[in-house]
């Protein structure tokens, strides 16, 4: 469910006293230290924006492409964004994670085991995990690398809102609205998100920034979602500028079922993972989203909007054998972002 984080109530346990002081800015408000005429300053903020706007363009998220080598916050291209789908016996899955490829298995899981709608998540790794943003963890908040631990506290309260409004927030599951992620992201990348939203160019379409179900392919069984994953944190330099790099990886598994039809529910296993950079401005703390990667199964690997197309028993075979070895989505030690085509998975 979709939460509002009062910065008074920081993730992590941190109190208010710890968080006292820390400012989270947005780019316009950098502040010159000396005190020019009008004139000077107007032109000086010009200057300044148009140098921020170049900055910022070059370091828009995008999903990571095999095809380049990978990177960090300074890379154009930086995240494999991915679907999977239901395969063969055992209801073996599909993890797609080349989304440029247009081709995805042959389906037959009519020998699948039946998911009860009043328990969805028994019998699954899932079963143990924590119910929603409780599963959201993050390190002890320190001084590091220019911010000070009052810096960091605030910091992984902001970046917990980005990770609750694209993934955990109603709107935007099921009826793919951005504006949760949208209201917490720095304002040029807001303005990214909304104008690229289900743009026809892959490598532009930010739908692939939210977790957003296809419309009219699923409907929430029950109201838990299961959340399992770390937060790591670690020192980072972005076009000169000292910070930190602040990485979600994270297993959300949600229970849903067609439309209408509640005996149809499925688990679908959402990896996703997330590169936060944080740096200090003069008047406070910045956050930009710098990477990407979505990796859902079972779902479709042949629709490339960005939205997720679960499968349920019985789906119509679409086309070619899987690739490369399965995997077990609930696997978070594997590094799935640099597989390329649709592999089986062993469960959902």
């Amino acid at each position: 469910m979709a939460v509002d984080l009062d910065p008074a109530e920081p993730a992590g346990g941190f109190g208010e006293e710890f968080v006292r002081g820390a400012a989270f800015t947005e780019p316009s408000a950098r502040e010159r230290a000396r005190q020019p005429g009008p004139l000077s300053r107007w032109r000086g903020r010009r200057s300044e924006r148009r140098a921020e706007r170049r900055r910022r363009r070059a370091m828009v998220p995008q999903w990571r492409d095999p095809r380049h080598r990978a990177g960090g916050r300074s890379k154009t291209l930086a995240s494999a964004l991915t679907g999977a789908l239901v395969v063969a016996v055992m209801a073996a899955a599909v993890w797609d994670v080349r989304p440029w490829r247009q081709t995805a298995p042959r389906l037959d899981v009519a020998g699948a085991p039946q998911i009860s709608p009043d328990n969805p998540f028994a019998g699954s790794p899932a079963a143990s995990y924590a119910v929603g943003e409780a599963g959201v963890k993050f390190p002890p908040a320190k001084a590091m690398n220019g911010l000070s631990a009052s810096d960091m506290a605030l910091a992984f309260v902001q970046v917990k809102k980005m990770f609750v409004a694209a993934n955990l927030d109603p709107d935007t599951l099921f009826k793919g609205r951005p504006d949760g992620l949208a209201k917490v992201l720095d304002p040029d990348q807001r303005r990214h998100l909304l104008r690229n939203l289900g743009s026809r160019d892959l490598k532009k379409n930010t739908r692939w920034w939210l977790t957003s179900f296809a419309p009219k392919t699923a409907q929430q069984t029950g109201h838990v979602i299961k959340v399992r994953g770390a937060t790591t944190v670690r020192k980072a330099t972005s076009a000169g500028v000292r910070g930190v790099t602040v990485k979600m990886d994270y297993n959300l598994v949600y229970a849903v079922h067609r439309p209408g039809r509640p005996a149809s529910v499925i688990r679908v296993v959402v990896r996703r993972t997330d590169e936060v950079f944080v740096e200090r401005a003069p008047s406070g703390i910045r956050l930009w989203l710098s990477w990407t990667t979505r990796s859902p199964a079972p779902a479709r690997c042949d629709k490339m909007d960005g939205f997720i197309y679960p499968l349920y028993d019985h789906a119509a075979p679409m086309g070619s054998e899987p690739s490369g070895a399965p995997v077990d989505p609930y696997d978070l030690a594997e590094r799935r972002q640099s597989d390329v085509g649709c592999h089986e998975v062993t469960r959902t």
